[in-house]
């Protein structure tokens, strides 16, 4: 079964090479560039994995962390960003956010924590 990963990371270029890095016949992988329709299209992909950026025009991220994990509880989040100050590391994670990720990012990173979380079915929680 294909499993599903969501990004939501207002630099296109991001998500571009996040896809390019991890799409497979195992991934089905779904980008998208402003928090609103990001988190709107959450309930209807129902993702294994998220990779979440913190600041968007439309908003933040870790905002949203709370109100993901009510509704999709087994969504693993890994935030994604370039602010990687302890404070938003530690209300990420306080928040629900499974890991942190500082950009710039390599591949290497990007899929060992797909094994991780997706792969080998545990959490950080």
């Amino acid at each position: 079964m294909r499993k599903i990963i969501a990004i939501i990371d207002d630099e296109v270029d991001i998500g571009y090479l996040l896809k390019s890095n991890i799409g497979s016949e195992f991934f089905d992988v779904f980008c998208f560039q402003d928090l609103t329709s990001g988190i709107r299209a959450l309930p209807d992909l129902n993702p294994q994995i998220l990779f979440l950026d913190i600041n968007f025009p439309d908003g933040c991220g870790l905002d949203y962390i709370q109100t993901i994990k009510s509704s999709l509880p087994e969504c693993i989040i890994i935030m994604i960003s370039a602010y990687d100050e302890a404070t938003q590391v530690k209300t990420a994670k306080s928040a629900g956010a499974n890991d942190f990720i500082p950009k710039p990012f390599t591949k290497d990173i990007i899929l060992e924590r797909i094994h991780k979380f997706c792969l080998s079915g545990s959490s950080m929680n």
